[in-house]
């Protein structure tokens, strides 16, 4: 990424005005006061004027489960670099309140505090301080070789730096082992912030995975007369943006897709070979945001599965066609940080030649039930099979002020949940429940009741979260959130 900023109090450097140079010298000094064109990465702001600030992010896609698949969460997890956009926020919480780019620095000292959880990561960040005015961070991790292509002008409007923000991969995504794999794109940005010399921490940020994840596997009720040779993808996509347009975005939940214009395909299936016994193929596929499908055949729109497989032991592969839709039946786009399981309840005969013939023909012969989970929004999942209860964080962080609200989305299957405090925090911390009218979905929502700011050291609150109501538990499973309040802002 490079970046134009204009800088007319600057001076020449003199050790250039040597005899035989002095012309040279010149030149590039009227160049330099017209237009100063510098590296933005690793371009940081000068020492003296920056405070070493701590990020603390929660990664998508957090569970518990042990994996034996190519990668584990723990690579879906991974963070090898991270940049971070610096927005000058002007007229904050006015109608015509804007964001412009002001400076960008490089994340470091990246760390995964808890060992026991590979979602939670902190790096450092050296950011200018600036008493006067509010700032929002732009958290993007493993995409430094990418944004090295980009140009962004100091004072570019943040709605035009985010939709250039590209990625491109044509083919598979590399989701080899875990030793051999590609470190996944995020994006998480924090609130408007005003940075101090007394600056030490940044409240927690939710990062939103850039690729959506599939799953296929074959249930036990079909597993008799089925056995999985492929899987592909066809009309998929090659390129998209690293963060979701904010239109597109609502929360912590990816709500649409968010492509460049005229965004890169691949121009033939990606397919991915599915090894004895032929049951599934998990943690391999890895796609980029897609529209729905039109659900016509030798549709072009939307990108779609093609199963390939073997019925009632016969000796040849044939293929069948999978379109993304809901419980209704209608197509749904491919989102990013969504996980989609698509389980294979039923086959009832054998399918198309060939790819392509399946590509261009109905679906038949083959019956799915598809299971999509914003991993954005849910975190951190447990299930015993029966019962499953997933929350989009289990750990927060805030600074020292009182009056803070700490939203925190919670599901359930098999039973609704309940929550509550641990009875030795009641006099800083209390909790409430709210449905958003417009999705449906419960948050529980944490507030902080007093200030903490001065004392000795940092506290920390427990909340449990179970199945059941407030006289009765189901299950087996629970959850505790863990919420630390600074003793600085």
């Amino acid at each position: 990424m490079k970046i134009f900023s204009y800088n007319l109090t600057e001076k020449c450097p003199y050790s250039l005005l040597k005899i035989g140079y002095v012309v040279v010298a010149i030149v590039w000094c009227i160049s330099m006061l017209s237009c100063r064109k510098q590296e933005i990465l690793p371009a940081q702001v000068r020492n003296e004027n920056t405070r070493a600030v701590d990020f603390n992010v929660q990664l998508p896609g957090h569970t518990e489960a042990v994996s034996t698949y190519a990668i584990t969460e723990n690579e879906e997890n991974a963070i090898h670099t991270v940049n971070v956009l610096a927005f000058k926020v002007t007229n904050k919480g006015l109608e015509n309140e804007s964001e412009t780019f002001a400076y960008s620095v490089t994340g470091t000292s990246i760390s995964t505090p808890d060992a026991a959880n590979s979602a939670g990561k902190s790096f450092k960040a050296g950011l200018k301080i600036d008493n006067d005015n509010n700032y929002r961070f732009v958290v993007l991790a493993n995409v430094s070789e990418q944004l090295n292509g980009i140009t962004i002008n100091e004072g570019e409007r943040k709605e035009a730096v985010m939709a250039k923000l590209a990625f491109s991969k044509m083919g598979q995504w590399n989701a080899t082992s875990v030793t051999n794999y590609d470190a996944f794109p995020m994006w998480g940005e924090t609130e408007p912030a005003v940075i101090t010399a007394n600056t030490t921490a940044l409240n927690s940020i939710a990062m939103v995975r850039s690729l959506a994840r599939i799953d296929v596997v074959l249930k036990e009720t079909a597993v008799s007369n089925f056995r999985l040779s492929s899987v592909s993808l066809v009309n998929s996509y090659a390129e998209g943006l690293i963060a979701p347009l904010s239109n597109n975005f609502n929360g912590n939940t990816v709500t649409s897709e968010s492509m460049p214009s005229a965004a890169q395909r691949n121009v033939s299936p990606v397919t991915y070979q599915v090894l004895s016994p032929g049951k599934s193929l998990q943690q391999e596929i890895y796609a980029f945001e897609s529209p729905k499908s039109s659900l016509q055949p030798n549709q072009t729109t939307g990108t779609e599965l093609i199963i390939g497989g073997r019925y009632k032991g016969s000796a040849v592969d044939t293929y069948y066609r999978i379109a993304f839709m809901d419980g209704s039946g209608n197509a749904i786009p491919l989102l990013r940080n969504y996980k989609y399981s698509v389980n294979i309840t039923a086959v009832g005969g054998a399918g198309y030649a060939s790819i392509s013939n399946a590509q261009n023909n109905i679906p038949i012969n083959m019956e799915v039930e598809l299971k999509q989970l914003d991993d954005g929004g849910l975190n951190v999942i447990s299930t015993d099979g029966q019962y499953l209860l997933a929350l989009s964080t289990d750990q927060a962080e805030v600074g020292a002020a009182s009056g803070q609200v700490i939203p925190i989305r919670i599901s359930s299957l098999g039973a609704p949940w309940y929550a509550y405090r641990d009875p030795k925090d009641a006099g800083w911390i209390s909790v409430a429940t709210e449905m958003d009218p417009a999705s449906g979905k419960w948050s529980l929502l944490i507030y902080i009741n007093s200030s903490n700011l001065g004392v000795s050291r940092p506290r920390t609150g427990k909340i449990t979260v179970r199945l059941g109501d407030a006289n009765t538990t189901i299950g087996r499973i629970s959850k505790t959130i863990t919420i630390t309040q600074r003793n600085t802002n």
